[in-house]
């Protein structure tokens, strides 16, 4: 008799599981679609604690400064899509910890709050600091502090291109350009060293008056080609946008990046350099994003250089004794390409593991060693017993060829 009711409350249970989540209120959300543009989809929220407000066992998002739960029933369609979307990431990235790498550790979070539209800076004393103009975009509270747990995304911000500009090593398109200018320069260069000798040794008149012809027509050449780049390069300063609006709460990789934080914040929040732990949050973030137009860039995202260089795109830190230094991506990029060298889904069980061994909290100069170290501790957890040797030797050969610039023959 006993087990006829446990079966029937089973079944109760699954009945109300597949009633609820047929009639689940459905929100809009921003997603990726094709080129990773973002677009607007409509998907259910099966998750919610109460189908009239935004607020799930793990999560609670409100307005601003305010205490009270976001309404589902919002008027405001801008505060409910921002609602919506913040929710839906951070549960979906809770979601990945959990059950897609089996970090057991985030199950036992508290409920995090989620405050969107925020325009006020963080106060360790008094939470809000409304003196003060909030310098960040987006801000995390993690565990352990006197205050809840929570994330704050800032109120859409426009930010002047020409600023963004300024902070980078040169326009990126201006970069293009100037590498068309030294294609046809080489090219010309190349060909004008062949018309100089062939005038230069010509045996007759009729071979001289052929390669000097040459040579007038390639200074044309050249001459149309730089007026056509300069037209060019200033028609991409005419037509380049005047702004770029940011909006937090309305970028999953932004949520997921704060999520990670979150979860690994018991391990990193010690981590000296912060290329590491941001490094970290921005893999698995792009983890979770995967989209094959924002793979073809990652696979690209790791540059190091010697120190001596005047590339203020780098940071200004030497890497281990050798003097390297690298751009602000190279966490990101270095440990992306461990899918390249063990596939996607060892690469994510392999920096989980790593940022595990609580190996990853050394400073500026131990950056290249600690993720070294790390990882190939993390290969004993991950590998195979018979593939352990095998794959410590692919990852120092990986590591080697990343920064030693020798050919990486792991990643297409």
């Amino acid at each position: 008799m006993k087990k006829l009711v446990y079966v029937g409350c089973i079944l109760v249970g699954l009945a109300f599981t597949q009633v609820y989540a047929a009639d689940a209120p459905s929100f809009q959300i921003i997603e990726r679609g094709k080129k990773a543009k973002a677009i607007e989809v409509v998907v259910p929220f099966t998750f919610l604690k109460d189908p009239r407000f935004f607020e799930s066992e793990s999560f609670r998002v409100v307005l601003g400064k305010s205490d009270e739960t976001i309404r589902t029933d919002v008027a405001d369609s801008e505060v409910r899509l921002r609602a919506a979307n913040v929710l839906y990431h951070m549960e979906k990235a809770k979601r990945y910890f959990s059950e897609h790498l089996g970090y057991e550790k985030v199950k036992s979070l508290p409920q995090i709050l989620l405050r969107v539209e925020m325009d006020v800076a963080f106060s360790s004393r008094e939470l809000f600091d409304d003196k003060e103009a909030p310098f960040n975009d987006v801000y995390t509270i993690p565990p352990g502090t006197k205050w809840q747990t929570q994330t704050w995304f800032y109120k859409k911000k426009a930010i002047r291109v020409k600023d963004i500009l300024a902070g980078l090593a040169e326009d990126p398109a201006a970069g293009e350009i100037q590498k068309i200018r030294r294609s046809i320069l080489d090219w010309q260069t190349d060909l004008g060293i062949r018309n100089g000798v062939g005038l230069a040794l010509g045996q007759n008149a009729g071979v001289r008056e052929m390669y000097l012809s040459s040579l007038g027509s390639q200074l044309k050449s050249i001459v149309l080609a730089e007026v056509g780049l300069r037209l060019l390069k200033g028609l991409n300063r005419l037509f380049q946008p005047k702004y770029y609006f940011l909006d937090t709460a309305l970028i999953p990789e932004v949520i997921y990046h704060e999520f990670t934080h979150i979860a690994f914040w018991d391990i990193l929040s010690n981590a000296v350099s912060m290329p590491v732990p941001e490094g970290i949050a921005n893999f698995f973030a792009t983890q979770m994003i995967d989209h094959p137009k924002l793979t073809a860039k990652f696979k690209k995202a790791f540059t190091g250089r010697p120190a001596n260089g005047n590339d203020s795109g780098y940071y200004q830190y030497t890497y281990e004794d050798g003097g390297e230094k690298a751009r602000n991506d190279f966490v990101l990029g270095l440990l992306w390409q461990l899918r390249c060298v063990f596939g996607q889904e060892k690469a994510e069980r392999l920096v989980l593991e790593a940022v595990k061994t609580g190996k990853l909290t050394g400073g500026f100069s131990k950056v290249r060693k600690d993720l070294l170290d790390a990882l190939h501790l993390a290969l004993v957890q991950v590998s195979l017993p018979e593939d352990l040797i095998g794959d410590q030797i692919r990852l120092g050969m990986y590591f080697k060829s990343k920064w030693e610039g020798y050919p990486a023959k792991t990643c297409d």
